[in-house]
């Protein structure tokens, strides 16, 4: 009695089941990118034109002006270190310029901390122009309460000049969050304006020098 030979049904469905190894293509493409966002960094990674990724932005806060955005943050934090500090603390420390100072270095932790960081996550390069220091170490803090300490010592006497002007039977320190934000806004566009304009006649010097 003769053996029926074995039948497989995975023989024949080979003869026309095409042989496909586009999948490991597949694989290794991915495997690239997976290697080149790990490696990417600042030096191999291409720019891309800003107007070009506002193209892709749909939030109506990217529409907001920058400087309007700028100036409209530090107001905010500006009227509220008035609030929480001059008024807030204004009934526990007695000494004036006690709270003058503990108010100047609220004012330059609110903005190394708060306000800076904001502008950094913001994440245009136009922001820095409307910073003292347009960086992130760990020594920005140091200098950021010693100027604001400096801003609220011209902040107290801008106070002291209108109060004698206007009203001088009264030379009280007499603030509110609002015309504070304003007044101590003023004063720091000034310094960063000052400090701006020291950088670009230094970094034309050094372009001149280069020629």
């Amino acid at each position: 009695m003769s053996k029926k030979p074995k039948y497989s049904p995975n023989e024949n469905l080979k003869k026309y089941v095409k042989k496909d190894d586009s999948y490991k293509q597949g694989y290794t493409l991915h495997k690239d990118a997976i290697d080149a966002l790990v490696t990417a960094n600042k030096e191999n990674t291409p720019k891309v034109d800003e107007n070009e990724i506002k193209a892709y932005k749909h939030d109506k806060f990217e529409k907001i002006p920058v400087w309007l955005k700028a100036l409209f943050v530090k107001f905010w934090f500006n009227g509220a270190v008035c609030f929480f500090f001059i008024w807030g603390l204004g009934m526990y420390i007695t000494g004036f310029w006690d709270l003058v100072l503990v108010t100047g270095l609220a004012m330059g932790a609110v903005t190394d901390i708060l306000v800076n960081n904001l502008f950094f996550f913001f994440g245009d390069e136009k922001y820095k122009k409307w910073m003292l220091i347009p960086v992130k170490k760990f020594w920005t803090l140091f200098v950021y309460l010693i100027y604001s300490c400096v801003v609220m010592v011209v902040v107290v006497y801008f106070y002291e000049g209108v109060n004698l002007l206007f009203n001088p039977q009264n030379t009280g320190f007499n603030v509110e969050p609002i015309t504070f934000g304003l007044i101590y806004l003023a004063v720091d566009l000034i310094f960063v304006w000052l400090k701006n304009l020291v950088v670009k006649i230094i970094n034309d010097a050094r372009e001149k020098a280069a020629l």
